[in-house]
């Protein structure tokens, strides 16, 4: 963040350290019923007050980018979580999360009023989730063998590329709600020490970007071998 690398990311000697006041308030669990049934669940909400907070800022015109303090950032924010299991065979489980994360310099260093005061902090999301489907067969085709079939879904709403404030609302730069299906099939045997897996990201194709909008590679395949030595 202070040197860059050299390319890509502009260096700031000047940058200061973030010093941030915390509270954070948590409430999780497991609930089992008869059957293998079980729940685990969590839900909390958090607060953070942020001076000097780092925010990567892109260059629009040179596509570089430069990691600058904000001086004073709000972070307010609920998540949450819960799983399913039966008989570690079936698992389900879904999650989400809204942070509000707003500017709170009021005044520019000039004096003057800051027209970014109180706006949500861009190339950043503020409300997402995902959920999670998966099944394990026991001891199929040999015995101490496990095939796992799996799929994912991940959910990230539109967030703004720049500050709110800049510009008209009509023709702002979005970076735009994302909807991304995974799927994989994974087979191990000998009590797990082979392990072979199959995973298609982005089974739609949908478009998907980054944080500057910047287009991530659309639906690929990938398999993997491991071995594990004990």
């Amino acid at each position: 963040e202070l040197l860059g690398n050299g390319t890509t990311i502009y260096a700031n000697v000047a940058l200061e350290p973030e010093k941030s006041n915390n509270a954070n308030l948590t409430l999780f669990g497991t609930w089992r019923r008869a059957g293998s049934h079980t729940v685990y669940y969590e839900v909390g909400g958090f607060l953070r007050n942020v001076d000097n907070y780092i925010q990567p800022t892109l260059s629009e015109n040179e596509g570089l980018m430069q990691y600058t303090n904000v001086p004073a950032v709000h972070i307010r924010g609920v998540e949450g979580e819960m799983r399913y299991d039966w008989q570690n065979k079936l698992q389900l489980s879904a999650n989400m999360s809204f942070q509000d994360a707003r500017n709170q310099q009021q005044y520019k260093s000039d004096g003057k009023p800051s027209a970014i005061y109180r706006n949500r902090l861009p190339n950043r999301p503020w409300l997402f989730g995902s959920a999670e489907a998966g099944y394990t067969f026991y001891n199929r085709l040999l015995p101490e063998t496990k095939l796992h079939v799996g799929c994912s879904y991940q959910w990230v709403h539109w967030y703004f590329l720049t500050w709110e404030a800049y510009g008209s609302i009509e023709n702002k730069a979005r970076i735009p709600t994302q909807h991304i299906v995974n799927a994989d099939i994974t087979y191990s045997w000998n009590n797990g020490r082979y392990n072979v897996a199959f995973e298609c990201y982005n089974v739609l194709d949908n478009l998907a970007y980054d944080n500057y909008k910047l287009q991530k590679p659309g639906r690929a395949f990938f398999a993997k071998f491991r071995l594990f030595i004990h």
